[in-house]
């Protein structure tokens, strides 16, 4: 022992200085992680306060803006009403072409702008005050303290907080006030300098948080590494300097010690040893060099060539010539080799990972050897292996979930999840495939990526009980549950797809079920070019991703079939009306405006009896809220009063809303304007009954024709009854052409099938000629009525898009009215002019007039102030009878052709105009 003592001292002293250097290492790291891990937090922290202070500047640049204008001016429309709080003149005003604008006041603007886009930016923004104008802007309690503080001289306030169990930076400074604000202010005894309140931005940091917290953890598990690594290169310094002192060892004791002990102490080393000579032969080796190379006797590996027993080729397979052998540059360079990546050979044949050391031994001078030792580094790569791996799964599952919020359509989504499985993954290929339920229950792909080269088309894959559904994806689908293939080359279930996937290099694969509502809708199957490559972890994440999947697909289909509902409801031109159980109005959509005159925020939160008409009594509307109430559908039709007080017919279906208890929470109402189609119901009706009055006077013309005919042609030259006879006949088809000219008419005006072509006329041409038939009508009839017309102002030629035998029709009816109602004796007066855009005519008589309470019935289809009683198929007689569709045909012809016509009466006795437009041609 005392010849041993002074070997050990330098040992320990090499121990003590090793834990030193451990020690300082260990804090040297400590120190640098945290140092580290607060720079990321700051960085993190700068990046939020950043953009919280850019929200709030672009903000205040935007108010300012609008501001020093004074506010601006937006169409009116449901996203921009007006602001109720703004009591300002003018706020708002109608644009000469009749558009209706508000003012948008700075702090009116910036709660709609986050209102209505704050969602796309993430960000939540509110301005308030502690004096307010909106009650909507009040502060919340963080906002309320800021605001205070701001009273104080406190320039800024931010700091972290929650909303709604949500991380946010919130971030609030005050806002002044400046000469343009008082505006809208001065009202509330603000003076310029004021602090009239302030912006406050909150900006979602979760997405940071996640950020920081996957740097944390990278910093934390690569300064590991690092410390691991270094305390791995201080532990083999350690065996280094070890060796060294063993070696001096076994120097200053070769003369004392037997080679008996010199061996004990090589086979008791834990790590592998074998001596070589100068020629690279083995001249010793230890029994964990034997254990490790799968020797079991020493003279197994004497004097071989150490190259060529453990070290010939490389991993890859190469041959690796002797010449190039690192381990020979210990003889040549007389220098230690270090070699920490490369392969030794057993003696079976097996390769495995090592990690060398080759020592060059020289005595007086001369280079007579070298010693080697090594270790197997199959576990620690595997290790490093797994780690790697685990953190590329996790990545990749990170990845998935972004690509499942981001995602706005199905098939981008699937797309999606397959690129980032192969490229963040490391997996070959991966595939989507979806149950068909056709007779083959086939699989169809739908998406894709990797190294495919034509694979997909040659499966034929079904989910059937048959043979090709016995693989993998048939199988995941069928069953429900997961199914891995470890080996493709040897697994009987892939024979039908074995010898195209070994051609592209799959080894082994996993197909992993999509379901929804425990149904297999398709399957994920991934590719993995190594076999046995997925362990238990692996296809834990994996399931747990085709789960996500499944869901993303669900929430997609889901959103996108409650956005078809929707654009269709949007869209349809029946009306849709939802309330609460009370009756109030939550929803309606747009065809209700276009029907009703209600806009959405005037509908909203009132009851539909906002529209009743007076016209269904208490009980009817009884029975419908006993029905719906009692949860069955009623139908039913409603006279039903617009915004502006007119009347209108409607079908309607209004059904109760169930929740999942079975409990109505709300009504849906459908309805249909079938106004015109009631009235046309009407008007056929009546038409029919006037029509058979209509056509006796013609038919008994045609009866006195044929006898007159008669008597003709026994007195073949009586002349003037024949000139009679023709005039009858003629006026007689006349009159049928006029009774069937103005039916088709009318009925094809109501119902909008009219596609006539208009072409250019000259309007004054048209005026002439119907005042000219006009006149010749009144000498026909005896009438003594004046008709004067003056149109000279209208000037030489006066062009309108029009269909002529409309325009005629529509200007003879507003002519034969005014003579029929004008007593002998009195004047009808034809003006025309030109406006800016139109050409007016306006058609006076001065006749008995028309009371002004009465003025809007005059356009209702078959209304007359003659006697219903007495019909006349005559145009121009004094109050001769008529069926009362005239105007409302005149009118009816000018709306088709983009003008206007209407009446204007001082009342009974004072004659009446109407005024009729045609745009310009």
């Amino acid at each position: 022992m005392k010849n041993r003592e002074p070997l050990l001292k330098p040992a320990k002293l090499l121990k003590r200085y090793i834990l030193i250097i451990a020690s300082f290492w260990t804090i040297f790291l400590l120190i640098l992680a945290v140092w580290d891990l607060d720079r990321i937090q700051k960085h993190t922290s700068n990046i939020m306060f950043r953009e919280a202070r850019v929200h709030f500047k672009w903000m205040v640049i935007f108010r300012e803006w609008n501001a020093s204008h004074g506010g601006v001016y937006v169409p009116v429309t449901q996203r921009t009403p007006p602001n109720t709080y703004l009591k300002i003149k003018e706020r708002d005003i109608t644009t000469p072409s009749g558009i209706a604008l508000t003012l948008i006041n700075p702090a009116y603007m910036t709660r709609m702008i986050y209102e209505q886009y704050g969602d796309r930016a993430g960000i939540v923004g509110h301005m308030t005050s502690l004096k307010l104008l909106n009650p909507d802007n009040a502060p919340d309690s963080w906002e309320r303290s800021a605001l205070m503080d701001f009273e104080r001289g406190v320039k800024e306030k931010i700091e972290f907080n929650e909303i709604n169990g949500e991380p946010y930076l919130r971030f609030m400074k005050p806002l002044f006030i400046k000469e343009a604000c008082l505006k809208c202010h001065a009202h509330q005894g603000y003076k310029v300098g004021d602090v009239r309140g302030g912006i406050s931005v909150s900006v979602p940091v979760k997405n940071y948080l996640a950020y920081q917290s996957g740097e944390f953890k990278k910093q934390v598990e690569g300064y590991g590494l690092i410390w691991v690594l270094g305390l791995g290169g201080l532990g083999m310094a350690s065996r280094v300097l070890r060796r060294q002192i063993r070696k001096r060892e076994k120097v200053s004791t070769a003369l004392r010690e037997s080679e008996e002990s010199k061996r004990l102490i090589l086979d008791h080393t834990g790590e592998a040893i074998c001596g070589l000579d100068i020629n690279g032969n083995c001249v010793f080796a230890n029994l964990a060099c034997l254990k490790a190379l799968g020797y079991e006797d020493e003279n197994e590996l004497l004097g071989r060539n150490v190259h060529n027993a453990i070290h010939h080729t490389r991993a890859d397979g190469t041959p690796y010539p002797e010449k190039e052998c690192k381990v020979y540059n210990a003889f040549i360079q007389r220098k230690e080799v270090h070699v920490a990546d490369e392969v030794f050979w057993r003696s079976d044949g097996v390769s495995f990972p090592v990690e060398y050391w080759s020592y060059p031994i020289i005595k007086d001078g001369d280079v007579i050897g070298a010693v080697m030792n090594f270790i197997d580094t199959t576990e620690r790569r595997r290790a490093e292996e797994s780690l790697s791996k685990s953190n590329r799964m996790l990545k990749m599952l990170s990845e998935c979930n972004g690509a499942l919020v981001r995602s706005s359509k199905e098939e981008e989504l699937l797309q999606e999840i397959c690129k980032i499985i192969v490229s963040v993954g490391g997996y070959r290929f991966v595939w989507v495939g979806y149950a068909e339920h056709d007779e083959y229950k086939s699989v169809r792909q739908v998406a894709q990526y990797g190294f495919e080269e034509g694979y997909i088309p040659t499966l034929k894959i079904s989910w059937a009980d048959t043979q090709r559904g016995k693989g993998p994806t048939g199988m995941a689908i069928r069953n429900g549950v997961t199914n891995v293939i470890s080996n493709i080359q040897t697994d009987p279930r892939y024979e039908p797809w074995r010898a195209g996937a070994m051609k592209r290099g799959y080894n082994s694969s996993a197909a992993f079920p999509l379901l929804i509502d425990g149904q297999a809708i398709g399957a994920l199957h991934v590719y993995s070019a190594k076999a046995d490559d997925f362990d238990d972890k692996e296809i834990g994440l994996l399931e747990e991703l085709a789960g996500d999947l499944a869901y993303g697909i669900t929430s997609l289909r889901t959103r996108e079939e409650r956005l078809r509902l929707f654009r269709a409801i949007e869209h349809s031109a029946e009306t849709v009306i939802i309330t609460d159980v009370d009756g109030k109005i939550t929803y309606v959509n747009p065809a209700f405006e276009v029907i009703t005159g209600y806009t959405p925020e005037e509908a909203i939160g009132q009851n539909p009896r906002i529209q009743k008409s007076g016209r269904q009594d208490e009980a009817f509307y009884k029975n419908l809220w006993d029905t719906i109430t009692s949860g069955k559908v009623w139908t039913g039709h409603f006279v039903n009063k617009k915004k502006d007080g007119s009347y209108y017919e409607e079908d309607a279906t209004i059904s109760p809303v169930p929740d999942s208890s079975g409990n109505i929470i709300s009504f849906v109402a459908v309805k249909r304007d079938v106004t015109s189609e009631s009235a046309l119901a009407k008007a056929r009706d009546y038409f029919s009954s006037v029509t058979a009055h209509e056509l006796r006077t013609p038919l008994t013309k045609l009866g006195l024709v044929k006898l007159l005919l008669q008597r003709y042609s026994e007195k073949p030259s009586d002349l003037e009854n024949l000139n009679m006879i023709k005039d009858t006949l003629d006026k007689s088809i006349a009159d049928f052409d006029r009774i069937v000219s103005a039916g088709e008419l009318f009925t094809d005006l109501i119902l909008s099938k009219t596609s006539k072509i208009f072409h250019h006329h000259d309007l004054k041409l048209i005026l002439h000629y119907c005042v000219e038939s006009a006149r010749r009508n009144i000498e026909d009839e005896n009438r003594k009525v004046t008709l004067d017309m003056d149109i000279e102002s209208m000037g030489r030629e006066t062009m309108i898009l029009c269909d002529r035998s409309m325009a005629q029709h529509a200007i003879g009816e507003a002519l034969s009215n005014a003579i029929k109602y004008t007593p002998d004796g009195k004047n009808v007066y034809v003006r025309g002019e030109i406006t800016e855009k139109f050409a007016v005519i306006e058609v006076k008589d001065e006749g008995q007039g028309i009371p002004v309470e009465k003025l809007d019935r005059v356009f209702e289809p078959f209304f007359s102030f003659e006697n219903h009683n007495i019909h006349s198929t005559s145009q121009y007689k004094y109050l001769g009878g008529g069926i009362g569709i005239g105007l409302t045909l005149a009118r009816l012809i000018a709306e088709r052709h983009k003008g206007k016509l209407t009446l204007q009466s001082e009342g009974e006795g004072e004659g009446t105009t109407v005024r009729m437009t045609f745009p310009l041609g």
